[in-house]
Protein backbone atom coordinates (compact mmCIF):
# COMPACT_ATOMS: atom_id res chain seq x y z
CA UNK A 1 0.00 0.00 0.00
CA UNK A 2 3.08 2.49 0.73
CA UNK A 3 4.22 1.68 -2.62
CA UNK A 4 0.98 2.36 -4.42
CA UNK A 5 0.66 6.31 -2.43
CA UNK A 6 4.55 6.42 -3.52
CA UNK A 7 3.37 5.71 -6.98
CA UNK A 8 0.16 7.96 -6.55
CA UNK A 9 2.60 10.57 -5.40
CA UNK A 10 4.96 10.48 -7.71
CA UNK A 11 2.13 10.74 -10.82
CA UNK A 12 0.67 13.84 -9.69
CA UNK A 13 4.05 15.83 -9.58
CA UNK A 14 4.72 14.31 -12.77
CA UNK A 15 1.08 15.44 -14.00
CA UNK A 16 1.24 18.51 -12.17
CA UNK A 17 -1.81 17.99 -10.23
CA UNK A 18 -2.38 18.05 -6.29
CA UNK A 19 -3.71 15.44 -4.33
CA UNK A 20 -5.84 16.29 -1.32
CA UNK A 21 -4.59 14.55 1.74
CA UNK A 22 -7.48 15.10 3.74
CA UNK A 23 -9.95 14.71 1.11
CA UNK A 24 -8.36 10.69 1.42
CA UNK A 25 -9.41 8.27 3.80
CA UNK A 26 -8.79 3.88 4.67
CA UNK A 27 -10.66 1.14 5.25
CA UNK A 28 -9.64 -1.51 7.27
CA UNK A 29 -11.17 -4.37 5.85
CA UNK A 30 -10.53 -6.72 8.49
CA UNK A 31 -10.73 -4.70 11.72
CA UNK A 32 -10.23 -7.56 14.34
CA UNK A 33 -6.95 -8.63 12.61
CA UNK A 34 -4.58 -8.79 15.60
CA UNK A 35 -1.92 -7.22 13.72
CA UNK A 36 -1.74 -2.98 13.94
CA UNK A 37 -2.46 -1.45 11.31
CA UNK A 38 0.23 0.43 9.76
CA UNK A 39 0.29 4.15 9.26
CA UNK A 40 -0.32 5.83 5.64
CA UNK A 41 1.35 9.01 4.54
CA UNK A 42 0.39 10.78 1.57
CA UNK A 43 2.31 14.34 0.71
CA UNK A 44 3.72 14.57 4.44
CA UNK A 45 0.57 13.77 5.87
CA UNK A 46 -1.53 10.73 7.51
CA UNK A 47 -4.36 9.51 6.33
CA UNK A 48 -6.98 8.94 8.87
CA UNK A 49 -8.60 5.19 8.56
CA UNK A 50 -12.34 5.07 8.72
CA UNK A 51 -14.97 3.12 9.25
CA UNK A 52 -16.66 4.00 5.56
CA UNK A 53 -16.09 5.92 2.83
CA UNK A 54 -17.45 6.84 -0.66
CA UNK A 55 -15.56 6.98 -3.74
CA UNK A 56 -17.01 7.87 -7.14
CA UNK A 57 -20.44 7.39 -5.61
CA UNK A 58 -20.11 4.11 -4.50
CA UNK A 59 -20.70 3.83 -0.05
CA UNK A 60 -17.91 1.29 1.50
CA UNK A 61 -17.49 0.22 5.11
CA UNK A 62 -15.80 -2.16 7.07
CA UNK A 63 -18.29 -4.66 6.04
CA UNK A 64 -18.74 -4.80 2.28
CA UNK A 65 -22.52 -4.81 3.00
CA UNK A 66 -24.84 -3.00 0.32
CA UNK A 67 -27.05 -0.85 1.70
CA UNK A 68 -30.50 -1.91 -0.12
CA UNK A 69 -32.20 0.96 1.20
CA UNK A 70 -30.58 3.69 0.11
CA UNK A 71 -29.89 1.79 -3.28
CA UNK A 72 -33.59 1.67 -3.46
CA UNK A 73 -34.30 5.57 -2.54
CA UNK A 74 -31.88 6.53 -4.96
CA UNK A 75 -34.46 4.98 -7.68
CA UNK A 76 -37.73 6.32 -6.31
CA UNK A 77 -36.04 10.34 -6.03
CA UNK A 78 -34.75 9.47 -9.62
CA UNK A 79 -38.05 8.17 -10.63
CA UNK A 80 -39.52 11.40 -8.99
CA UNK A 81 -37.15 13.83 -10.68
CA UNK A 82 -39.03 12.47 -14.16
CA UNK A 83 -42.05 13.36 -12.43
CA UNK A 84 -42.28 16.90 -14.02
CA UNK A 85 -41.44 15.20 -17.79
CA UNK A 86 -44.91 13.52 -18.11
CA UNK A 87 -43.37 10.30 -16.23
CA UNK A 88 -46.35 10.10 -14.20
CA UNK A 89 -50.72 9.47 -15.25
CA UNK A 90 -52.00 8.25 -17.81
CA UNK A 91 -51.86 12.08 -19.89
CA UNK A 92 -47.95 12.33 -19.56
CA UNK A 93 -45.61 10.30 -22.29
CA UNK A 94 -46.68 7.24 -23.87
CA UNK A 95 -45.71 3.87 -21.85
CA UNK A 96 -42.83 2.42 -24.14
CA UNK A 97 -41.32 5.77 -23.46
CA UNK A 98 -41.88 5.98 -19.77
CA UNK A 99 -40.38 1.74 -20.34
CA UNK A 100 -37.33 3.48 -21.64
CA UNK A 101 -36.95 6.40 -19.75
CA UNK A 102 -36.98 3.73 -16.52
CA UNK A 103 -34.48 1.45 -18.30
CA UNK A 104 -32.16 4.31 -19.06
CA UNK A 105 -32.15 6.31 -16.36
CA UNK A 106 -34.06 5.16 -13.07
CA UNK A 107 -32.15 1.52 -13.12
CA UNK A 108 -28.59 2.10 -14.07
CA UNK A 109 -28.58 4.47 -11.22
CA UNK A 110 -30.01 2.26 -8.38
CA UNK A 111 -27.82 -0.80 -9.61
CA UNK A 112 -24.61 1.59 -10.18
CA UNK A 113 -21.59 -0.29 -8.47
CA UNK A 114 -23.36 -3.31 -7.44
CA UNK A 115 -21.17 -5.98 -9.43
CA UNK A 116 -18.11 -4.32 -7.38
CA UNK A 117 -20.21 -5.15 -3.92
CA UNK A 118 -21.49 -8.53 -2.77
CA UNK A 119 -25.14 -8.90 -1.92
CA UNK A 120 -27.69 -11.30 -0.47
CA UNK A 121 -30.72 -13.11 -1.78
CA UNK A 122 -32.80 -10.65 0.75
CA UNK A 123 -30.64 -7.68 -1.23
CA UNK A 124 -31.77 -8.62 -4.48
CA UNK A 125 -35.44 -9.16 -3.22
CA UNK A 126 -35.75 -6.25 -2.17
CA UNK A 127 -34.52 -4.47 -5.43
CA UNK A 128 -36.70 -6.47 -7.95
CA UNK A 129 -39.94 -5.84 -5.48
CA UNK A 130 -38.81 -2.07 -5.93
CA UNK A 131 -38.21 -2.91 -10.57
Amino acid sequence: MKLMLKTVEEFSRRHRYDINPSKSSCIRVNPKSPYPSPDFILEGSRIPLDTSTAHLGVYRNTKCKVNTKDKIELGRRTAYSLMGAGFNGKNGLKQSVKARLWSTFVVPRMLYALEVLPYSQADLKALEAFQ
